[in-house]
């Protein structure tokens, strides 16, 4: 950097606590900018670094650090201990950075690096919430102490896993699981049937879906908890909804004609936050282009084409009580809803 662009870079820096020094063609991170010791955000993205910046361990308030798309072939951010977020994709690492003293972590971004190994070095983060090791050449995952992983989503798409060890499913948070493109033969029966895991994105493996599909079929089959459909839509794009026995009893249970196993999900413009979904009997003739169909045993869902999107890892249920009883949707998407709970927004 110039030393006009310098200065005002170290001018903002030391008002905002925030410095952004992305897309410099840099070599190196300015050393001035290690005496700003109260930094909470760096940007170093998308520049030329090749080797990690020493001065970095000085910085003990960092919460934000980006240095994707550069040259690293390590990361040492052992002295950060309020690093909340990491987003180091697009480099050249072997391993896993070790992050035993990043106890506030909460966002790792490591993909698209050369890391063979899943580590247990993660698995005691606390607060640690998403986990992306995407574009990898991952084939081996520790297992050990791997139930204590905190994550609620975890990316390993795209890498060279054979088997997924099983202590997954005792994950107690552990809801997304994506493992596209990997060596995968199965998806064990105990993670399908005893995690939490409601989405599970496994297209590009040894397997074929109709194969997982089953599979999930016959592990929730004496359960009486949930079961789990995944499938892939017309948009290319993975929906799964997670449809709890009671709902699926009261389907089979109501006195309807035929068609009455056979319902439509959709969505429709409606109270102060937007949108709400609609449940509907509907024949099988029905379904138009671009619509999808899940059926479970003897229940069959047609769903809308403006509905796809949104129902990731919506669970499907029927409630009754003093007060009310139907069928209600459980999204985890959802950012806000109305005071009545009818309407929301995404």
């Amino acid at each position: 950097m110039g030393n006009k662009g310098s200065k005002l870079h170290l001018e903002t820096a030391q008002k905002t606590g925030v410095c952004t020094i992305a897309n410099l063609k840099l070599e190196e991170i300015p050393p001035e900018i290690f005496k700003i010791t109260k930094l909470r955000t760096l940007d170093a993205s998308n520049n030329r670094l090749a080797r990690w910046p020493s001065g970095i361990e000085r910085m003990g308030m960092m919460k934000m650090l980006k240095i994707s798309n550069n040259r690293l072939t390590e990361i040492n951010v052992s002295m950060l201990p309020k690093l909340e977020t990491l987003l180091a994709s697009n480099n050249v690492l072997t391993k896993i950075p070790d992050l035993s003293q990043c106890k506030n972590l909460k966002t790792l971004d490591l993909s698209n690096n050369h890391i063979k190994r899943l580590s247990s070095c993660i698995y005691a983060l606390p607060q640690l919430d998403a986990l992306n090791l995407e574009k990898n050449k991952i084939s081996e995952i520790d297992e050990a102490g791997i139930e204590n992983l905190k994550c609620i989503e975890i990316n390993l798409n795209q890498n060279q896993i054979g088997k997924l060890p099983s202590g997954l499913k005792k994950c107690a948070r552990l809801k997304v699981l994506r493992v596209e493109e990997n060596c995968l033969q199965s998806i064990p029966t105990d993670i399908l049937k005893e995690s939490n895991i409601s989405v599970i994105s496994a297209d590009g493996n040894i397997f074929t879906e109709k194969e997982l599909q089953g599979q999930a079929a016959r592990a929730y089959k004496s359960s009486l908890d949930v079961y789990t459909c995944c499938y892939r839509s017309s948009q290319s794009k993975y929906i799964s909804l997670v449809i709890n026995k009671s709902f699926q009893w009261q389907i089979l249970a109501q006195d309807e004609p035929s068609n009455s196993a056979v319902f439509r999900i959709g969505l429709r413009t409606k109270g102060c936050n937007g949108m709400a979904y609609t449940l509907e009997h509907a024949d099988i003739e029905s379904k138009k282009k671009f619509e999808e169909t899940v059926t479970e045993d003897g229940v069959t869902v047609i769903i809308d084409m403006k509905a796809q999107m949104t129902l990731l890892g919506t669970e499907m249920d029927y409630s009754s009580n003093k007060l009310e009883e139907g069928f209600i949707f459980s999204n985890p998407n959802i950012k806000g809803t109305c005071g009545c709970g009818e309407s929301f927004n995404i």
